[in-house]
C-alpha cells in the first residue's frame, strides 16, 4: 500500500490513509510575519494530523502537525473593522506564530478554532489512553494502513517499543526484574504497563509503596549502568506532609536500590524543584525525602521551575524574536526572559546525575508529580 490514498479519493493533495478533514475554511488569508511577503488567499484545512493552508495560486503550501500547536488565539470581534483584522493566531512549539484572517460573514473561524482545540489539546477530564485512541492520527493511520487486508505491511506500532528488550539492551542484572503489575494501568495510570523494580521487591509490596508517592508513581528503573550497576530510578514526591510521615516499605525499596550498586556508599536523591516549592508542598500532604529517613543518602534540589514558569519564559523568548528582533536590546531582552537561567539549571542537573552514576552512585530523581521536568 502506498503512503498516500489514491488520488481519486483524496480531498487534498498528499492526503494520508486515515487522515480525516475535521474543519475547513475556503476563504482565508495567510498573513506572513515578514513584511517583505505579501498575504496569500487560499483555504485552510484541519485534519486529525495537521493544519494545512493551500494557496489559491496552487504553489504556496503551509502545513504543520496539530501536535506542534502550543496555543491558538482569536483576534478581532464581530464589530472589528479593517482589512484582515478578524481571524486566528496559531502559536507553535518551535516558536513560530502563524496568523490567518477569516471572513466574518462565513462564521467558519469558529469551526476551525474548535477543531484545533479538540485535536491539539488534551482534555484533562478524559482518560489519556482514551484520548489517544479517539484523537491521535497515529491510530487512524494504523487502522487504515496496517489493518487493511490489502496491506502486506503487518507493523504494529504498539510493539515497536518493548520494555523487556530495552532493559535487556541496557544489560540489567538478575537483581532487577520487569513487573507486569501495571499492565492495566491500575497501579499508576500515568506509568508504563511494564516497570523495572528490584527482584527482591514483590508485587504484593508495590501498591503500599505506590500509595506513599504522588500519583502512585513509585521509584522504578529508568537506566542501568552495566559497569558498576548504578541506576537512575524515577518517581514522584513522597507523602511526607508537615508531620514528616514515613513509609518503611518505600525506605526499604530505596535502600535496596542503593545496595544493588556495586560499591555505593550512599544514594543520591535529586529533587528537580526549588527547595521552597518542595517545602510548600508539605502543606498539601506531600514534600520531600528526609536524609535521616533514607540514610545514607544525599538530597539535592536542582532549582528547576515548573512547567508554567517554563512556558512563560519561552513565550517571552518568542515575543523578542517575532515579528522582529531589536538588535540594540537583544542581550538584555534575552536575559529578562530567564530562559538561559532555566536551561542552565537543567544542564547542570543532568550533568551531575551523569557524573554520579558514572562513579557508581545510584540516583533517584523526581519533581512534584514525577513528570519529565
Amino acid at each position: 500500500m502506498t503512503d498516500e490514498i489514491p488520488v481519486s479519493d483524496q480531498v487534498f493533495p498528499g492526503q494520508l490513509p486515515g487522515e480525516l478533514v475535521k474543519a475547513k475554511d475556503v476563504e482565508v488569508t495567510y498573513l506572513p510575519a515578514s513584511e517583505i511577503q505579501n498575504p496569500l488567499t487560499g483555504s485552510i484545512l484541519i485534519t486529525n494530523f495537521r493544519l494545512l493552508f493551500l494557496a489559491d495560486n496552487s504553489v504556496e503550501r503551509l502545513e504543520f502537525p496539530v501536535a506542534l500547536i502550543d496555543q491558538i488565539e482569536k483576534f478581532g470581534g464581530g464589530t472589528t473593522k479593517g482589512v484582515n483584522a478578524y481571524g486566528l493566531c496559531v502559536h507553535l512549539k518551535d516558536l513560530r506564530s502563524v496568523r490567518f484572517a477569516h471572513q466574518r460573514e462565513t462564521h467558519a473561524r469558529r469551526s476551525v478554532y474548535e477543531a484545533v482545540t479538540e485535536l491539539a489539546f488534551v482534555d484533562s477530564k478524559q482518560p489519556f489512553v482514551e484520548y489517544l485512541r479517539k484523537q491521535c492520527f497515529a491510530f487512524e493511520l494504523f487502522q487504515a494502513k496496517y489493518l487493511d487486508p490489502r496491506s502486506s505491511d503487518a507493523a504494529n506500532g504498539w510493539h515497536i517499543y518493548n520494555a523487556e528488550k530495552e532493559f535487556a539492551r541496557q544489560g540489567i542484572s538478575s537483581a532487577w526484574r520487569v513487573t507486569h503489575i501495571n499492565e492495566n494501568y491500575s497501579l499508576s495510570d500515568t506509568y508504563p504497563a511494564l516497570l523495572g523494580v528490584p527482584a527482591e521487591i514483590t508485587d504484593a509490596e508495590l501498591p503500599t509503596i505506590a500509595d506513599f508517592r504522588s500519583r502512585h508513581r513509585l521509584p522504578v528503573l529508568a537506566w542501568f549502568n552495566r559497569r558498576n550497576h548504578a541506576t537512575i530510578t524515577r518517581c514522584s514526591q513522597p507523602r511526607t506532609g508537615v508531620l514528616g510521615n514515613r513509609s518503611a516499605e518505600d525506605e526499604r525499596l530505596v535502600s535496596i536500590i542503593r545496595k544493588l550498586a556495586v560499591a555505593a556508599e550512599r544514594i543520591h536523591i535529586v529533587d528537580a524543584r526549588p527547595m521552597r516549592n518542595a517545602v510548600a508542598n508539605q502543606a498539601k500532604g506531600f514534600g520531600y525525602e528526609s536524609e535521616a529517613a533514607y540514610e545514607p543518602c544525599k538530597v539535592e534540589f536542582l532549582g528547576i521551575h515548573n512547567i508554567h514558569a517554563m512556558r512563560d519564559s519561552l513565550q517571552r523568548v518568542r515575543e523578542i524574536c517575532f515579528p522582529a528582533i531589536d538588535d540594540a536590546k537583544w542581550l538584555s531582552n534575552l536575559e529578562n526572559t530567564q530562559w538561559l537561567k532555566h536551561i542552565r539549571a537543567i544542564l547542570v542537573g543532568a550533568n551531575n546525575m551523569v557524573r554520579l552514576v558514572s562513579v557508581g552512585v545510584p540516583v533517584v530523581s523526581h519533581c512534584s508529580d514525577g513528570w519529565d521536568r
